[in-house]
Parts: C-alpha cells; structure tokens; sequence
C-alpha cells in the first residue's frame, strides 16, 4: 500500500498546479477587460432591417461595432460601408457583431435598410441596420449619438438628399457590457491645397486594421494572441478526452495493484480536468453560448445528454475532492468505496464531454 508521504509527493504539486491555473485564470480575464472606457452606450430601443425590435440590454454579452450612417449618403457613408464589408470577412468566425444606426430615419425605412443590406451582401446574423418609425425618429437618435459617442447628427434641409445629414464617420468597439472601447477614423476626409475640406474622403488602412486587432482581442481575450477563440472547444474536447483515458488507465493500474502508477494517472487525470474547467469556463466568457442547430428527433436525445452531462459534472467535483482526500489521509477502504461511486461519474462527464461537442462542432455545427 503507498505510504502517506510517497502520495503527497503526487498530491501536492498537483494541487499546486490547479491553484496556479486558477490565479492564471483569472489574471487572464482581468488582463483581457481592455483598456479604459470612453463611456457608456445610452438606451435605445429600435427596430432592424427585418422591423425586429431591438434594444441596448439585447447586445449586452456581445462584443459589437457600431457606426452611423445612412443609405442615400454620397459623403462618407460609402466608404463605411465599404469598411464595414471588410470586416465582415475579416471577423468571420466569430460572433462580433456589426451595427449600422441609421442617421436619417425619414429616408431609412427597414424596406430600404434591408435593400441597402442585400446589396451589401450583408449576413443578417452578423450586421445590423437599425432605425426608427418613430415620429421623433432623429432626435432620439441623435440623443443616442450625442451621449453615446459624443458627437452629433446636424440636419442641413436645403441640401441635396445625399449631402443633407452631417454624422460621425467613425467607428466604435463596444463591450460585452456596452461600454465605447474605442474611436476608429477609419474614413478620413481629404482637405485642399489651403487646408480646407474637400468633401471627399478616403479610406484609412491602419485604423481599419487597428479596430479589427482591438476587437479581435477584446473577443478572444488575452490568450488570442496565441490560440484562437475557435480552437478552444477542440482544446476542450481533448482535455476531457484525456482525463477519461487517464482515469481508464488508473482503474487497471490499480486492479493490477500497481498503486503509484494508480496515484500518478489520479492526480494526472485532476490536474486536467481543472484545466479544462479554466478553458471552458475563458472561452465561454468570451464567446457566450453555442446554440444546437440540430432539429427533429435529435434535439431531445441532446439536451437529455447535455442536461445529464452538466448536473453531473456539479456533483462530481465534490465527489472527488472528498476522494482525494480520503486517500490522502490513508483511509483507504473509505477512499474505495467513495471511487466505486465517483469513478463511472467521472468517466460519464468525460466521455458526454466529448460528444457534445461533436455534436455542437462536428456533427450538427452551426452557421
């Protein structure tokens, strides 16, 4: 039978291990908040391309860019759209989301915003064209602008269509909790000779890639610099993958009295797990949840899975650690009877790990 201090030369580093992963946790989501605010997004409550309503708390979780513009504009708006196009391709693969906020909701009908969108080869899912029916439609998006990205809408009646609303040509990041993470003149107009503005405008590369980095790392947090947000539920998968066969492993070792090989596939098998509860737990927060695009039949036997799955991986971390320490403290027929219970458990979590997300990412994956 192993002694008392051949296990805690195991038990200790492992759980050293998994406070350290803990502290790195966190230190990564403090590290990942981005930098100081410019302010808060105010309330709004409009209505998309397809008259879906849509308020400010709908976006909270979602990391966003906004601009504003309108769709007869012959100023900058072009050259918005036309960034805003870019990286619509460039941020594919992740759930950022973009945001057109109508300047002029007299000429801006949800008719004409989708049209707009459809030339655009706008995705519905990913790009929003929001405007108003409300009688008061521009002042209560001016108040929007004004408080959200402290610039203005001024409406010139005399001009023609295409000229008449002077707006903000910039972009701007929002957070998951709707706070401006930053100011992009990715559109930049031209001035003459004598430094007068010229009514045309250009676009800025730089400020385009600069938004796209800043997004990209407030989506994926500060590991994105190295793994991709997409990665992590294949990363994921094979930690549960992993733990399970670490814990198969450690059930023959110890059927064949092999104790130390046993303690080592044990403490192994713990130190991965609370790594893929750090994984699980950064890539949702970053990303949010996954919907199951499956349908039919298959939508029951899923959830059924998914639901067994998550009440038992509660219950088990308990189970374990009571494990653990039972064989820690040389109670060794109590530490048996206890792993009889949460072995197959532990087994079950991993394995229903891996199938779901095979069927989330593999079998049945989304858009």
């Amino acid at each position: 039978m192993m002694s008392r201090n051949k296990l805690d030369r195991f038990l200790w580093p492992t759980l050293i291990v998994v406070l350290i992963a803990v502290a790195q946790g966190a230190a990564v989501v403090e590290l990942s908040r981005g930098p100081e605010p410019l302010g808060q997004i105010a309330d709004f409550e409009l209505i998309d391309q397809f008259e879906t309503p849509r308020k400010s708390s709908d976006f909270r979780g979602k990391v966003w860019i906004a601009g504003v513009t309108y769709s007869c504009c012959t100023m900058s708006c072009p050259h918005q759209r036309a960034v805003l196009q870019q990286l619509q391709e460039q941020l594919k693969g992740t759930n950022i989301l973009l945001v057109t906020i109508s300047a002029a909701p007299g000429f801006d009908s949800p008719e004409a915003l989708r049209k707009l969108a459809e030339s655009l080869n706008a995705d519905p899912k990913r790009w929003l064209f929001l405007t108003t029916r409300d009688s008061q439609g521009l002042e209560l998006i001016r108040r929007f602008v004004q408080q959200s990205f402290h610039s203005d809408i001024v409406e010139n009646p005399e001009a023609e269509p295409g000229q008449r609303f002077s707006h903000p040509s910039r972009l701007y990041l929002i957070d998951r909790n709707g706070l401006v993470r930053g100011s992009y003149a990715c559109v930049e107009e031209l001035y003459d000779d004598k430094g007068a503005p010229s009514g045309l405008f250009q676009i800025n590369s730089d400020e385009v890639q600069r938004l796209r980095a800043d997004a990209e790392r407030l989506y994926a947090g500060a590991l994105g610099r190295w793994f991709k947000l997409k990665w992590f539920p294949a990363i994921n998968a094979g930690l549960n993958a992993l733990s399970g066969l670490l814990l198969l492993t450690g059930w023959v070792l110890i059927r064949w009295n092999k104790r130390q090989a046993h303690a080592i596939c044990m403490l192994s098998a713990v130190g991965l797990s609370a790594l893929f509860l750090i994984s699980y737990l950064y890539y949702h927060y970053f990303h949010g949840a996954t919907p199951f695009s499956g349908t039919g039949w298959i939508r029951p036997v899923y959830f059924a899975l998914l639901l067994s799955h998550t009440i038992l991986a509660a219950v088990v971390v308990p189970l374990v650690i009571m494990t653990l320490y039972r064989a820690w403290k040389a109670q060794y027929e109590r530490h048996r009877r206890m792993a009889r219970i949460t072995l197959p458990m532990w087994l079950y979590v991993s394995v229903t790990g891996v199938l779901v997300y095979l069927f989330l990412y593999q079998w049945f994956p989304g858009d």
